[in-house]
């Protein structure tokens, strides 16, 4: 089947009465009627098989969500947690004790940098920090003691292109016990498939195009099933406690049935806008891997098979007062962090996030409205700026 009809018929499972849709299991534990009948759940639930005794380990709403994910990554098995944030710092701490080495890229989500640099460290776990479009420097900092790389492809905000099956074969000829872990939430599984090309393991924040509304906040890994039991049975069960909401769950099924139809607009129109702002004389440079002129096109064209994603990223040619006042003359994008939802966003990292440089930085996130309108505000908003 084509992904658009595996996204609505595959991953489904059985549940009392048929329902088309999954019901929320609005259930914190599961009752019982005899010591034997929890005891055979329990052993079945830590075998990996489907059984349910305490929502926080596992739940059948968060279960069908977790079922759907591992067929959509090509995956033996997926595993959710409360956010996007709560899946990456679960997965690492499953796979990282103290003494341990962690190599991860130079380009990262900042709240990602901040637990790998000053977090993961007061734990004992030492990091190193390389550009992963150098593969010899890859290589060269592999360590004895590293038992994680890390990285993004495209990297959020500055939308840098890793070659994902180059670093994992570097890293995994070396020693193929080293976990390759990447943060796949820019492109979502319907662009890329990170596990056939070398991962162990895949992460994504639901919060973004997987869920695609706006309204939760959620994230999940993937990757084969011993891995994913150690995050959920040992991660997350014994560390984080970062479980994902029945609801929030019902939630991201119910968007992930669009998912398809979602990120072809998103792309179309961001493939649009990317290709307006690459001509405008108010901009200096335009990050978007769909365009010709972005230095690694042809891995993202490898890698991102059916197109390059909704986000974008540039750099004006004004000053940083009149790069905010651009921002803030726009009609159709709202100033928010986050991405992926129906409307589209915007963000001037410099006066929202003040350590960020440069001055002039930009980031949309296109969402479904009409290319042609996004076009039209974006370029009435450099008129307002420049007519005063």
């Amino acid at each position: 089947m084509k992904i658009a009809t595996k996204i609505i018929h595959d991953g489904e499972i059985k549940s009392e009465y048929n329902p088309i849709s999954i019901p929320v299991y609005r259930t914190s534990t599961f009752g019982f009627d005899s010591v034997e009948e929890f005891k055979a759940i329990r052993k079945k639930l830590y075998q990996g098989d489907q059984a349910f005794n305490y929502t926080r380990i596992s739940n059948p709403t968060c279960y069908a969500l977790e079922k759907k994910i591992a067929m959509l990554e090509n995956a033996e098995a997926a595993v959710t947690a409360g956010s996007g944030m709560g899946i990456i710092g679960t997965t690492l701490l499953s796979f990282l004790k103290k003494g341990d080495h962690i190599l991860v890229d130079s380009e990262l989500y900042s709240s990602t940098s901040e637990l790998v640099k000053d977090v993961l460290p007061t734990f004992g776990v030492e990091y190193t920090e390389v550009d992963f479009n150098k593969l010899d420097l890859v290589k060269k900092s592999l360590k004895g003691n590293t038992k994680v790389v890390y990285f993004e492809s495209p990297t959020n905000p500055g939308l840098k292109i890793n070659d994902i099956q180059k670093i994992c074969e570097i890293v995994h000829r070396i020693n193929k016990n080293i976990k390759v872990i990447i943060d796949g939430t820019i492109t979502s599984p319907y662009l890329q498939q990170p596990l056939s090309l070398g991962c162990d393991i895949v992460l994504h924040s639901l919060t973004k195009y997987i869920n695609g509304h706006g309204d939760v906040v959620g994230g999940v890994a993937s990757g084969k099933q011993k891995d994913i039991e150690r995050i959920r049975l040992y991660g997350r069960k014994m560390i984080t406690g970062s479980i994902l909401s029945p609801d929030d769950a019902f939630l991201v099924l119910r968007g992930i049935k669009t998912l398809n139809l979602r990120m072809q607009q998103h792309c179309a129109s961001a493939l649009a806008v990317a290709t307006y702002l690459s001509k405008n004389p108010y901009v200096k440079k335009v990050n978007y891997p769909g365009l010709k002129s972005h230095p690694n096109y042809l891995i993202a064209k490898k890698q991102m098979v059916h197109g390059f994603g909704g986000i974008i990223s540039f750099e004006t040619n004004l000053t940083c007062a009149q790069t905010a006042k651009f921002v803030d003359s726009l009609q159709l994008f709202k100033v928010a962090v986050s991405n992926g939802d129906p409307i589209s966003l915007v963000t001037h990292s410099a006066t929202m996030f003040p350590d960020h440089k440069p001055d002039s930085f930009v980031r949309f996130s296109i969402g479904l409205e009409d290319s042609e309108d996004l076009i039209n505000d974006i370029n009435n908003a450099f008129k307002k700026v420049k007519s005063k």
